[in-house]
């Protein structure tokens, strides 16, 4: 169990080295416009992203939204969130601010979990892999759903994935299904 514990842990953090990808880390691979990982995810008409937009500890904004800012740390006082689904931030159409709007950037575990890090003049092989993949899947087009929960910081997924009575995660859930199409 540990040695698929180390492999699965070197892929997600692309340091891998994978024989049947020409020595590429697998998920380089997998983002990769040529790889049929790939072209099977471009067949889909819709690709949603639901990210939770602060305090999340297991999957950052920037990594589950597949976006290179943060547009809701500026202000997070202004995040407002529908009536029908508490959780789920109000669509709004805005693009980034100048300000905003900056070279790649990702989000790597430290004590800030929102705290984006500059990839753009990141040198050596990681992070030209980690912006080869940003862009890469920043080509297709995604509907991105923001999800805003502060009852528990850090545990957005477990809330949503968690089963009722009435956890804070189900309007997300029902946002799901209510929006759900073939």
């Amino acid at each position: 169990m540990s040695k698929i514990l180390d492999r699965v842990g070197q892929q997600l953090l692309v340091a891998d080295k994978d024989p049947n990808f020409g020595n590429s880390p697998i998920l380089v691979a997998m983002s990769n416009p040529k790889s049929s990982f790939y072209q099977g995810l471009a067949k889909f008409p819709r690709r949603v992203l639901y990210s939770n937009v602060v305090h999340d500890l297991s999957v950052p904004y920037c990594t589950s939204a597949i976006y290179h800012i943060n547009p809701y740390t500026i202000n997070e006082s202004d995040i407002k969130t529908s009536k029908r689904y508490p959780h789920v931030v109000e669509s709004e159409k805005r693009s980034p601010s100048a300000q905003e709007h900056k070279d790649p950037c990702v989000h790597i575990q430290n004590s800030d979990p929102n705290m984006e890090i500059d990839i753009s003049n990141s040198t050596g092989e990681h992070g030209a892999h980690l912006k080869q993949m940003l862009v890469d899947l920043q080509m297709l087009e995604w509907e991105r759903v923001a999800c805003y929960f502060t009852e528990v910081p850090g545990m957005a997924h477990f809330l949503i994935l968690n089963q009722p009575p009435m956890l804070p995660g189900e309007d997300v859930v029902q946002h799901f299904v209510d929006n759900f199409q073939l």
